[in-house]
């Protein structure tokens, strides 16, 4: 269990940033922040501005503790079904601590969430709370105050409308493929088909990693799906991986913009800089650059293996999502 504490904390401690957790610590301990503490945590922390961030740093914190114990609350009914009292609390606190911080790192066995594929109370506790840790500590800190759609911060509109419609297009990608060409559904019930689509889409779009399906088993159409969920990943100033959906959001917007010939790029309305349009698609391409260059030295190194499922555990090494094939056994070593 002690080795299991200490992966626990270091997956607290990566999924806020290492720079974060520094600056929390030296501000708890008095310390005066200068103008360049304030850039390198407004960097570190993927937001854009200056003022507020030391109230923005302390409420991610206070955030992250107080979802992952609700969860870990939360955990603890359906993980008592499989478990004794003390080791419960550990298995619903630990998976709950992996969850918001999009780790994927389980401590159930060889099987992993497999084996609690029908246990639909326990897996949307977990899909919720690594939700909520893919949609950044900025929208989170923004969305209760104001609680308007329209008064919302671009930013966060873009994040909100993005993060959801490549959920719901992933899942019902999914569903349909799996359901109609492949068999990783065939054992599943109407209602758990759909379940478990959304799970491992969501699981795949947040980076978080928890699978309930073998994806050595499913459909080339499926991979493709999931590949472009974990390449784009989750928002910034969140736990999870990718590109982040805001400069997805921007490059769409940007894309929209150029075919209907506007000089300015705009989103609900409203101007999007141009700094941050360069920004995200600087994202794209050095991402995408990254991933050409993986899939030509694995490819280069182990000809034999399907190219979709080399761009599948590529794409999920680059996101830091965690999910696989099988396949990595077969690639070549140094």
């Amino acid at each position: 269990t002690f080795g299991q504490a200490v992966i626990c904390a270091l997956i607290f401690a990566g999924g806020l940033g290492l720079v974060a957790i520094v600056m929390f610590i030296l501000w708890a301990a008095g310390s005066r922040f200068s103008l360049q503490d304030r850039l390198i945590t407004r960097e570190a922390m993927g937001v854009k501005q200056i003022g507020g961030l030391l109230r923005l740093l302390r409420y991610s914190i206070l955030v992250d503790i107080s979802i992952t114990l609700i969860g870990a609350i939360l955990l603890i009914i359906p993980f008592s079904r499989y478990y004794s009292p003390r080791e419960t609390i550990w298995q619903a606190f630990f998976h709950s601590v992996s969850s918001f911080n999009t780790a994927g790192i389980d401590i159930v066995g060889p099987s992993g969430f497999i084996v609690f594929r029908n246990d639909t109370l326990l897996l949307s506790i977990v899909i919720i709370v690594a939700i909520l840790g893919a949609i950044g500590f900025f929208a989170l800190f923004e969305i209760p105050r104001v609680r308007r759609f329209n008064r919302f911060s671009l930013d966060t509109k873009i994040v909100v409308v993005t993060t959801f419609t490549l959920y719901f297009l992933g899942v019902l990608g999914t569903l349909v493929c799996e359901w109609f060409l492949g068999t990783t559904l065939s054992d599943f019930s109407v209602l758990n088909k759909g379940f478990t689509s959304f799970f491992n889409a969501v699981s795949a779009s947040t980076t978080t990693g928890f699978v309930t399906i073998d994806f050595s088993q499913v459909t080339v159409q499926t991979m493709i799906i999931i590949t472009g969920l974990m390449f784009i990943g989750g928002s910034t100033a969140s736990t999870a991986g990718g590109i982040k959906v805001n400069a997805f959001g921007v490059l769409v917007a940007t894309i929209w913009g150029a075919l209907k010939g506007k000089k300015k790029i705009e989103a609900f309305g409203r101007e999007i800089v141009s700094s941050q349009v360069f920004r995200a698609i600087a994202a794209f391409f050095i991402s995408l650059t990254l991933l050409s260059t993986g899939i030509l030295l694995i490819m280069s190194s182990s000809p034999g293996i399907p190219f979709e499922r080399v761009l599948f555990e590529a794409s999920s090494a680059l996101g830091n999502a965690g999910l696989s094939t099988g396949v990595l056994a077969d690639f070549s070593t140094l």
